[in-house]
């Protein structure tokens, strides 16, 4: 499935079905469904380090504490590959700078290894660098994880495909979810924006991290 050229109110007539396009397909309920998921509790802040700092937490088994004190889980050996990791990686290496100073802001003792790695570091001996490299608007990220996430949703419970051709007559979850964020205080997104996000260059790291985060999901239950 091509992008669509602009990524707003298209001019060669590719847009979104309308309302009653929906309604008469008896998929209003797809909308408001969509409207809860995006609007609903998302763990925004794992995904705010990009798709590294995503795929490592999930990866490494990093997990929220439960109590009032909001710090970051990390064992040592997980500690390990993260402090080795964020030398090759920004996302990396911004996850690495929350879980040190969510641990230190309540108190919590670090793990030996990202201990002795900040000690070596404020006394000049290991000096902690960001690695270069671009790293996606961590809002935009989010934004768009969600969309993805709630595409996929809705291809789950309506039977429905992420995107659709200009041509085709059938309605797909980009038309539900323009729908959806149309009413929302920000003004949503235009068609060929959402389009985009569900057929872009970056979907296989979106569906990574889904996958991660699903897996993740199901050893808990198994425990």
């Amino acid at each position: 499935m091509g992008l669509i050229r602009a990524a707003g109110d298209e001019k060669d007539g590719w847009v979104a079905r309308t309302a009653e396009d929906l309604e008469a397909a008896d998929l209003w309920d797809a909308v408001e469904f969509a409207k809860r998921e995006l609007n609903g509790p998302r763990l925004t802040g794992i995904l705010e380090n990009g798709c590294d700092g995503a795929r490592l937490w999930y990866e490494l088994g990093l997990s929220q504490s439960e109590d009032e004190a909001e710090y970051i889980i990390i064992g040592e050996e997980a500690a390990d590959a993260l402090l080795h990791a964020a030398e090759r990686s920004a996302g990396a290496y911004d996850l690495l700078m929350e879980v040190c100073a969510s641990r230190i802001e309540h108190g919590v003792d670090l793990p030996n290894c990202l201990r002795d790695h900040l000690c070596a570091h404020l006394r000049g001996r290991h000096p902690l660098t960001r690695p270069k490299g671009k790293t996606p608007d961590p809002e935009v990220w989010v934004r768009n994880c969600i969309i993805n996430e709630v595409a996929r949703d809705l291809g789950n419970s309506y039977d429905l495909a992420r995107t659709r051709g200009k041509e085709t007559e059938s309605i797909a979850a980009s038309d539900v979810i323009y729908h959806a964020m149309k009413d929302s205080p920000d003004g949503g997104l235009a068609f060929g924006t959402i389009h985009n996000i569900l057929s872009g260059k970056r979907l296989r790291d979106y569906s990574e991290v889904a996958s991660l985060r699903l897996f993740s999901i199901l050893e808990d239950l198994a425990d």
